[in-house]
């Protein structure tokens, strides 16, 4: 069997029948899931849990249903921001009141200006209930200077990195899913983009987020010592989770 590469993933041919039973079984999963799930494309493998697609134009509608409530995330428009900076200050005051302990500080980072920048390059993203923002995040293919210092395990081109920062749920909602939902969202935003590699990073002493993206498969590649986003002496972990070809 024959694979070779393309900007939106890989192709495969003499597919098997196999191949097609274990692609409409992951189909149908997604069904279940996911309001529209719509593959304007030839669908040609999937291998473990990652669909790998050519001749492409993957539109997700990134729409959950959980009894019947319908979920969504988009990316943002400027009616937003004041939402994304409320949710910001909620998380600076659960931090505050040592109900959360992620290693921001109000004032400096996250900000309303953060959101602003992020959405002037069209990489912040919402997610919304019932037309209430329950969380926001930026996602884009920028590495932060002190990703150089990482030893990834996986070396791809610049391309082919997807980046996941500044990951926010309203502190009010923690354990609904929706930090869940957003990393799902983030991986087949990273595949729509031709991205293999994610990475992030989050603080040594932000035990709960480590532990979520743990558990969703990514893997810690160090610890670095930085001053990050305006906020000095953090300890930085680096985390990694490869969506490609195992064997590459």
């Amino acid at each position: 069997m024959t694979k070779r590469s393309t900007a939106r993933g890989f192709i495969r041919s003499n597919v098997t029948k196999e191949d097609l039973l274990e692609l409409q079984e992951l189909i149908q999963e997604n069904l279940k899931s996911f309001n529209s799930f719509p593959l304007i494309a030839r669908v040609f493998l999937c291998a473990k849990s990652h669909v790998i697609i050519s001749d492409m134009d993957l539109r997700l509608k990134h729409v959950m249903e959980r009894d019947g409530v319908r979920m969504k995330i988009r990316k943002a428009t400027e009616n937003d921001i004041d939402a994304v900076e409320k949710l910001y200050d909620a998380i600076h005051t659960a931090e505050e009141e040592n109900k959360q302990d992620i290693g921001w500080v109000r004032g400096i980072y996250p900000v309303r200006a953060t959101a602003e920048a992020a959405l002037k390059r069209e990489d912040l993203f919402v997610l919304e209930e019932n037309g209430t923002l329950y969380g926001t995040a930026i996602i884009n293919k920028l590495q932060v200077d002190i990703y150089n210092q990482g030893n990834w395990k996986h070396r791809v081109s610049d391309e082919q990195v997807c980046v996941l920062h500044t990951l926010v749920i309203s502190p009010a909602s923690a354990g609904k899913g929706y930090g869940k939902a957003f990393l799902e969202f983030y991986e087949n935003y990273a595949l729509e983009q031709g991205c293999i590699e994610l990475r992030l990073d989050t603080n040594a002493k932000n035990d709960v987020a480590q532990a979520m993206y743990k558990k969703h498969g990514y893997t810690e590649i160090g610890i670095v010592s930085t001053d990050f986003n305006g906020i000095s002496e953090v300890q930085l972990v680096l985390l990694e989770k490869y969506l490609g070809n195992s064997q590459e």
